[in-house]
């Protein structure tokens, strides 16, 4: 992902495990020293799913499955959200952060919504993974599942009764 005219990517030894590394396109890679890395090894750690948001890099930061969600500014990191929740896929709609979360502590995947401010839940879509619930669920976790059209977000959802359909999304109502 670039972000202020640098590439950052995540790169993986067997010694260190999970880095992120920045590249400027003339020096060798380096790698970057404003996450602390301590303890992370042997696959423990990660971090991916980078997207640029208002100004900042976002990614999710996962240590021994405890998941986050972090932004940098360009000088120092900050934790949007740190729960329950396995996040997936990052996408920029209208001026807004959305992501797909799995939480642990309620009843399955859901799509969230951030501002820049708050991370919001975005209603009447229950992602289960096994539809227990009958309700509907997200089936594609990358971004060529989301895509805009007439300032509207369209992605794939299932239920148990309709079966995969279109869902669209236009900032307020599913």
């Amino acid at each position: 992902m670039v972000f202020n005219n640098l590439l950052y990517f995540t790169a993986r030894d067997s010694v260190e495990g999970y880095e992120i590394w920045q590249y400027n396109g003339i020096n060798p890679p380096q790698l970057v020293n404003w996450l602390n890395f301590s303890n992370i090894n042997n696959a423990q750690g990660s971090t991916g799913y980078f997207k640029v948001y208002n100004n900042k890099l976002i990614f999710v930061y996962n240590y021994n499955g405890n998941m986050a969600l972090k932004e940098f500014d360009g000088f120092s990191v900050n934790t949007i959200l740190s729960a329950a929740l396995s996040y997936r896929n990052l996408y920029v709609f209208n001026n807004k952060l959305y992501v797909v979360g799995a939480c642990y502590l309620c009843d399955g995947l859901r799509l969230w919504e951030y501002d820049g401010v708050s991370m919001n839940l975005i209603p009447n879509l229950l992602m289960t993974e096994d539809n227990l619930l009958g309700a509907n669920w997200l089936t594609g976790f990358e971004d060529e599942y989301f895509t805009e059209f007439q300032n509207e977000l369209y992605f794939t959802a299932y239920d148990t009764t309709h079966g995969y359909e279109i869902w669209k999304y236009d900032g307020s109502v599913a």
